[in-house]
């Protein structure tokens, strides 16, 4: 992921730009997700705000970007500018976790809400070009019965590298996506983010979080480096002893076998002079 080197730097697709505007302005949030998801959203309330659902002390956490509620629907939007193998797993993991965290104990499956995971990708995440993959489950023997295992699950990828693939009657996607890959608003919602994004560069609070982030990050790396640093001196110090070990027993075998080979030699001699002896 492209890291800017200062805060003013920082645009909609960074992560920290992204969260901020997406938790603190519902409006830019509720509009982003109509739009990608082809919905109307009356209106929406945070749940967690790229926080960790801790589901069980045993199981393993799990960090979402914004997570919100509208209209007995639930949405997860990540926005992703790497490229990972493991987005699918990704996903189904990050729905499971909002199912146990949506359901109280007791309640019945009927009260789980339709739940959306949008991945906002600045790169293919499938590399087939598509601007846009909707997955969602089908029953592979007849479709009429789709409807009846419906399960209420969505899963949405966006690709912003392919918004030119996006046909023009689907215009505010493809100016959402084209914000992306270019920095150019040239729709109302574009419009809207890239002035929040202007507002946000100037937010001094914003700034010192993300510079107080940025901070103990790399102190972290530094310090994940120096113990694995230590780490590959001690396994290399493990590995001379090892080899010396391995020499040490070889030497000794073989000091072991000359040994054995020059008590025959001598006791060959020693027959060879009685020998000569019985022969005089």
């Amino acid at each position: 992921m492209r890291e800017p080197q200062k805060y003013e730097d920082l645009f909609f697709t960074d992560d920290f730009m992204f969260c901020k505007i997406m938790e603190n302005d519902e409006h830019i949030c509720r509009r982003v997700i109509e739009v990608l998801l082809g919905i109307q959203v009356e209106r929406i309330e945070y749940t967690h705000k790229q926080e960790t659902l801790d589901i069980d002390i045993e199981s393993r956490g799990v960090r979402l970007d914004v997570v919100a509620k509208g209209d007995g629907k639930i949405f997860d939007l990540e926005m992703q500018t790497t490229a990972e193998k493991n987005l699918p797993k990704r996903a189904r993991y990050y729905q499971s976790m909002m199912d146990m965290d949506c359901l109280a104990k007791g309640q019945d499956y009927d009260n789980l809400p339709e739940s959306f995971v949008v991945f906002i990708c600045t790169q293919d995440p499938f590399g087939l070009g598509l601007p846009r993959y909707t997955i969602e489950q089908t029953c592979k023997e007849n479709p009429e019965a789709n409807n009846k295992i419906d399960d209420k699950i969505r899963k949405v990828y966006y690709n912003s590298k392919a918004w030119e693939g996006l046909a023009k009657d689907d215009a505010e996607v493809r100016a959402f996506l084209k914000f992306l890959a270019t920095q150019k608003a040239e729709s109302k919602l574009t419009e809207e983010i890239m002035e929040a994004v202007m507002t946000a560069r100037r937010n001094e609070p914003w700034r010192k979080e993300f510079m107080h982030a940025r901070e103990l990050r790399e102190r972290g790396r530094k310090e994940g480096y120096e113990e694995g640093l230590e780490e590959g001196i001690e396994q290399g110090r493990a590995e001379e002893r090892a080899i010396a070990q391995a020499q040490l027993a070889a030497d000794q075998t073989e000091i072991a076998a000359l040994k054995i080979e020059n008590s025959r030699i001598a006791t060959l001699e020693a027959e060879i002079e009685r020998l000569k002896n019985l022969v005089k």
